[in-house]
């Protein structure tokens, strides 16, 4: 058991860690921060509907707070319902990128958003309408009632302009169905595409998830505290990100910047709307 100094937003704390030895910290907490990272857009246009817990979908625009949500849990490689975790709303105006797929689904993207690709099993951040020379043709997760199922992404084309933009996270799971599509904000650097997927299931390979997280072990709340609550931390069981950190899928610096920036808009700690 160690007692080790943790910077945490410029202020230096002394705490007992008992989840993560001296070395594995400062392998996670190692790099920079890159000054092009903005967590500020990557969102979807009003009109977009969400499916909720029950099956029906409401526009994201009318989504409360109190709002539960149809999910995918790739623990158990299945449905879940979970709620609102994080919900960022704002007001000004933004260029829309249309996706489109062949069923004639189509998602209005803020900046960015990030779809489950099947062809690659892993989450695509989608950003630019030149990826549509690359990820045209490829399967992507969509859900149809109750199964997943394969639509084909079509286009990434310009589409205007939205004077509002919305951005729900789940409890724990962080993802949702948008217009069917399974997916994730795009702000959420760092919390996908972390574990290893079974060969043939939408659901992460357990012994190797569980491999990763003994390897490295868990990040302490002491690390993020200055970010939100003890409850919000558990509530999302973050500890495992510090698995995300170790494979350079982000940074701590940037990480801690995400959870700072949006700590207005966690749901039941003074979740709010950003105008422009």
């Amino acid at each position: 058991m160690a007692t080790t100094k943790i910077s945490t937003n410029a202020k230096t704390t002394t705490t007992e860690i008992t989840e993560l030895t001296d070395e594995a910290l400062k392998k996670v907490s190692g790099g920079e921060f890159d000054p092009s990272y903005d967590p500020s857009g990557s969102c979807l246009t009003p009109d977009t509907k969400i499916t909720l817990a029950d099956g029906s979908a409401k526009r994201v625009d009318e989504l409360a707070d109190d709002d539960q949500l149809l999910v995918w849990d790739f623990d158990a490689g299945d449905l879940a319902v979970a709620p609102i975790t994080f919900f960022h709303r704002v007001r000004e105006e933004a260029a829309v990128l249309r996706v489109s797929f062949s069923d004639g689904t189509s998602v209005g993207v803020v900046e960015e958003h990030v779809f489950f690709d099947l062809t690659d099993r892993r989450f695509v951040a989608i950003n630019s309408a030149d990826q549509e020379a690359e990820l045209a043709g490829h399967a992507f997760a969509k859900l149809v009632g109750s199964r997943i199922e394969e639509v084909t992404l079509t286009s990434i084309r310009p589409d205007g302009t939205t004077d509002a933009y919305y951005s729900p996270v789940s409890e724990k799971h962080f993802n949702c169905f948008a217009e069917g599509m399974l997916s994730m904000s795009g702000f959420l650097k760092g919390f996908y595409n972390v574990f290893d997927l079974e060969e043939s299931e939408l659901k992460f390979d357990a012994a190797k998830k569980a491999a990763d997280i003994a390897e490295i072990g868990e990040i302490p709340y002491a690390v993020l505290a200055s970010c939100g609550s003890k409850e919000l931390f558990d509530r999302n069981d973050f500890g495992w990100f510090s698995v995300s950190l170790a494979k350079g899928l982000t940074t701590l610096p940037e990480a801690m910047r995400l959870l700072d920036f949006f700590r207005p808009y966690f749901v039941g700690e003074g979740a709010g709307i950003a105008a422009a």
